[in-house]
């Protein structure tokens, strides 16, 4: 499958100093999934969603074109992390931590995207903070 044209202009204007991947915060109520548990839950479901297993792959048909394929090494623990915040967890510390996680490149030698964990939110609660 190749890349469709909103996903090349993307991947084209893509930097290290500018990546151009979305992201997104959302904070929940209650005790933060573990790490391993998010991991299972995620790679269970993956079947339904088999865009997060394609990596892109130079093609040999032109210079710079791409096709979507299924990476045969997906390894979800490259997807899925965790993180803890500084006290005292407050809204400027996740929105830093976001900020810090979300400006990370993704790696183009895996499938493009994240989630991570964000624990230690004052007042309880979690966060899962994706790209």
């Amino acid at each position: 499958m190749f890349p469709r044209a909103l996903d090349g202009a993307f991947l084209d204007v893509d930097t290290h100093g500018a990546p151009m991947h979305v992201g997104w915060t959302i904070r929940l109520d209650g005790p933060a999934p573990s790490l391993g548990g998010l991991r299972r839950h995620l790679a269970a479901r993956l079947d339904r969603v088999p865009q997060l297993r394609r990596r892109l792959v130079a093609t040999t048909l032109a210079a710079g074109a791409r096709r979507w394929d299924d990476d045969p090494a997906f390894d979800i623990a490259h997807h899925v992390g965790a993180f803890a915040l500084p006290a005292p967890g407050g809204q400027g510390e996740l929105r830093a931590a976001a900020g810090v996680l979300l400006s990370a490149p993704l790696d183009p030698a895996r499938p493009l995207w994240r989630m991570c964990i964000v624990d230690g939110l004052a007042g309880g609660g979690w966060a899962l903070v994706g790209q």
